[in-house]
């Protein structure tokens, strides 16, 4: 396959995976009919990366499933906000183990101590899988998924400095 190729692949599967999650948090369910007739041309990639997918989620819990995390709530030190999203709240935070600052999201984070809502919890899983499952250049690797000392779910990721889109935006 040719590096323009594997990058238009990667670029297919990018979109496709945005549009899962963007249906799943709206609540809404294609089938993989529905999913390959939005993205002609590409059936076998919209088959397996939905598969994939899939079997993540059908993962019984205690077996891999969703609310098996990295219990590593004291791991990090010295949070500092650094934005706030529709989902949950981005902190910059010392990770001892990689000897570096790295990006942390973490669903939620105000002063309600309350558990997420099982559907907020479900996307947030989702954007952490998927996003841990890019591979691209452009797209953050995702180091680690978690749950913090709050019981509250988080993933971490590299710290990228640099201006933020609402930034650009804006400016």
């Amino acid at each position: 396959m040719s590096e323009s190729s594997d990058a238009s692949s990667a670029a297919t599967a990018i979109r496709f995976l945005q549009q899962v999650l963007n249906d799943r948090a709206a609540g809404r369910t294609r089938t993989l009919a529905e999913y390959r007739a939005l993205f002609p041309g590409h059936e076998q990639l919209v088959t397996a990366e939905l598969a994939a997918l899939d079997s993540e989620r059908d993962e019984p819990a205690g077996d891999g499933g969703p609310l098996e995390f990295a219990a590593s709530g004291g791991r990090y030190s010295s949070p500092t906000t650094i934005g706030r999203g529709g989902m949950g709240t981005i902190l910059r935070v010392f990770d001892p183990a990689l000897g570096r600052e790295v990006a942390m999201k973490v669903l939620g984070l105000d002063d309600d101590e309350t558990l997420p809502e099982p559907r907020a919890l479900a996307r947030f899983l989702d954007e952490a899988r998927v996003t841990g499952r890019l591979q691209h250049p452009g797209v953050a690797a995702v180091f680690e998924l978690g749950v913090d000392g709050n019981q509250r779910p988080y993933f971490t990721m590299p710290l990228i400095e640099g201006r933020n889109l609402e930034s650009i935006v804006t400016a």
